[in-house]
């Protein structure tokens, strides 16, 4: 962590971009940062099939980055009137090559899960997908109103699993790094909010459908226990004021796979905040199938932070 105090804005104009851009205000002011709003637009092909090049068509790299320009200001000019310190950057390439370099010298960057499609979609579509793995800082990925509308209208709570006004950090037997945890409190007592450490243990059935449970379980969760008691006290050490709380979730591959359990954290949960790799449950997290569910299904802002 740089301690810079920049946040970086993927954005692209689309509605849930809007959406992104209102959170990365809300965390700019809150950590009296600079937030820094970064465009993207294509500059060496009209399609992805490499037939023809954007130099072969007069004036069409300069009317998209004209477009973005404009999108980029009037993002702008949104945030300055909430008096957030504000810079823009627009520029050709990539957009996950893109926010990857502006990542380097940034605390957090924020981008929409969802963008507008065709050229400038590729900046929320798949790099909601691509940019925690690569990133330089942690990186929050907003819903859209239809996923959060979705999520919690199919999610059943109760008192054991509203995380209403919490900051979630998801842990497995790997305590998900020391990253995970720590970013975690930082945002919760940057936003004067409690948190709670969630152990999500993985429960393996027999090939047909039975095994040991009682007594595999006892033991993983004993091991839970001890995780969360150890992200407790290192979370403590720098945030001793900080509200903590502990639970532990079972997971089933079959019956509620870590990706399912994540994503109905996330329908209460203020902010979840997971690491990029674990053990257990999470292997390959952010790399393969339970990253595209999570991202595709969150409820709510997640939070992904690089072990």
């Amino acid at each position: 962590m740089n301690g810079n105090k920049t946040i970086v804005l993927g954005f692209d104009g689309s509605p849930n971009a809007q959406l992104a851009l209102d959170r990365a205000i809300n965390e700019a002011k809150t950590r009296d940062g600079l937030l820094r709003i970064v465009g993207a637009y294509p500059d060496s092909e009209i399609s992805g099939t490499g037939l023809v090049r954007i130099g072969a068509v007069p004036g069409f790299s300069e009317a998209a980055r004209a477009a973005m320009t404009k999108t980029i200001d009037d993002a702008s000019t949104t945030a300055r009137d909430q008096e957030v310190k504000v810079e823009s950057v627009v520029c050709p390439g990539n957009p996950i090559d893109v926010l990857v370099e502006q990542s380097k010298s940034a605390e957090l960057a924020v981008v929409g899960a969802r963008g507008t499609g065709g050229f400038f979609g590729r900046l929320i579509g798949s790099v909601a997908a691509s940019l925690p793995a690569h990133a330089e800082c942690p990186v929050m990925v907003v819903p859209s109103e239809q996923a959060v509308a979705k999520g919690r209208t199919s999610t059943t709570t109760d008192a054991d699993s509203d995380f209403s006004g919490n900051v979630v950090v998801a842990v497995d037997e790997s305590g998900s790094g020391i990253r995970a945890p720590s970013e975690a409190a930082r945002l919760a007592a940057a936003h004067g909010l409690p948190l709670t450490i969630v152990g999500v243990v993985h429960v393996s059935y027999g090939a047909y459908g039975w095994s040991t449970v009682s007594v595999d379980l006892d033991v993983i969760t004993s091991e839970a226990r001890a995780t969360l008691d150890e992200c407790e006290k290192t979370v403590k050490t720098d945030y001793p004021d900080l509200q903590v709380s502990k639970r532990i979730i079972a997971s089933h591959v079959y019956a509620r796979p870590p990706a399912v359990i994540l994503a109905e954290i996330s329908a209460t949960a203020e902010t979840l905040v997971v690491g990029s790799r674990g053990r257990g449950g999470f292997t390959g997290l952010l790399l393969g199938s339970t990253s595209q569910a999570l991202l595709n299904h969150a409820a709510g802002p997640v939070m992904v932070v690089r072990n």
